[in-house]
C-alpha cells in the first residue's frame, strides 16, 4: 500500500527544471529570466575530529550544515540570490570541534550580465555577495569570465572577498580543472 501512496505521489508531481551547475564551485556567466524564481537546498555532511567531552579521546562525528538559496530573475540580465544558512551546533557531547565554513545566518547576492551570450569575445558577469552571519560579516567581489566552444564551457572567477574575521582581504582564482561538455 505504502509502495502504491509513493508512486502516485511521484507520478502526480510536476516536473521541475532547474539551471543547471556545469561547475561546483564556479559560478556560470548566465542569469536567471526576467520574473523567473529558482529553489535551490544544499546539505553538507563532513566528517570531523573532535575531543568526546565525557573521555577527552580524539573521536569523530558528522558535523552538518545546510543552505536553502532562493533565486530570482530582477531583469534578464539581473538576478538576485538569498541564502539561509544553518549550521547545527554538536552539543555538549564533543569539545575543540572544528569551524564549519559557513555560519548561521543571511546571505544576499547580485550577479549582472554585461552583454548576451557571445556578443563579446568573453562573455563577463559582475557578482556581488554580502553574508551576515554569527561567525562573520563579509563582502565578495566576483568576475565571472565563460567561453563557449561548441559543446565545450569554460570558465573562471577572479574573486576578493573581505571578512570581518579575516584580515587581510583575500584573493583568488575559481577555475575548473578541465572544461566541461554541456547541452
Amino acid at each position: 500500500m505504502r509502495a502504491r501512496l509513493v508512486l502516485a505521489i511521484l507520478l502526480a508531481a510536476p516536473l521541475a527544471n532547474a539551471t543547471p551547475r556545469t561547475f561546483p564551485f564556479t559560478y556560470n556567466y548566465e542569469t536567471l529570466p526576467e520574473g523567473s524564481a529558482e529553489l535551490e537546498l544544499y546539505g553538507d555532511i563532513t566528517p570531523v575530529k573532535a575531543l568526546a567531552a565525557s573521555t577527552g579521546a580524539p573521536t569523530f562525528y558528522g558535523a552538518t550544515q545546510f543552505q536553502a538559496e532562493l533565486e530570482y530573475g530582477l531583469l534578464d540580465r539581473l538576478e538576485l540570490g538569498v541564502y539561509f544558512t544553518f549550521v547545527p551546533r554538536p552539543g555538549d557531547s564533543f569539545t575543540q570541534v572544528a569551524a564549519m565554513t559557513e555560519g548561521n545566518g543571511l546571505k544576499q547576492r547580485l550577479r549582472l550580465r554585461l552583454a548576451e551570450a557571445g556578443e563579446w569575445p568573453l562573455d563577463v558577469a559582475f557578482y556581488g555577495e554580502v553574508v551576515e552571519n554569527d561567525q562573520e560579516i563579509e563582502l565578495e567581489a566576483k568576475v565571472i569570465l565563460q567561453r563557449r566552444i561548441g559543446r565545450v564551457r569554460l570558465a573562471t572567477n577572479l574573486w576578493a572577498e573581505r571578512s570581518s574575521i579575516t584580515s587581510p582581504s583575500r584573493t583568488g582564482c575559481s577555475t575548473p580543472p578541465s572544461p566541461r561538455p554541456t547541452k
